[in-house]
């Protein structure tokens, strides 16, 4: 019998935090689980975010400048929709100049394993 487990959304917005990838959605996600948690009214807090990513990384993880900077960021502004719809347009435009950027550079961006 296959058994579905949920991952609390401090626990994903830890795992986006550490990818941090502006052209996979990695942002908007953050911001869109947050959003998502304000409307229903079970706001998730900073000390949870830090409380999971120090459960899943340890005390010291090396979280990216830039997920450091947008943790920051939602938590003083609060408009999570608004922050959710202007990064979901920032994601489409880094996806559109990548694929221009292969399609001038074939081959430039995958990594030979």
């Amino acid at each position: 019998m296959l058994q579905i487990r949920t991952v609390a959304a401090e626990y994903l917005i830890a795992m986006k935090l550490m990818s941090g990838r502006r052209y996979k959605n990695d942002i908007s996600d953050i911001y869109g689980i947050l959003w998502e948690h304000q409307k229903s009214e079970t706001t998730i807090s900073r000390d949870s975010i830090d409380r999971a990513i120090e459960a899943l990384y340890g005390n010291t993880p090396n979280i990216p400048e830039i997920s450091l900077e947008i943790l920051e960021k939602v938590f003083s502004d609060g408009d999570f929709e608004n922050l959710y719809k202007q990064s979901r347009e920032d994601e489409k435009e880094a996806k559109e100049l990548l694929v221009v950027f292969e399609e001038e550079y074939p081959n430039t961006l995958k990594q030979k394993v």
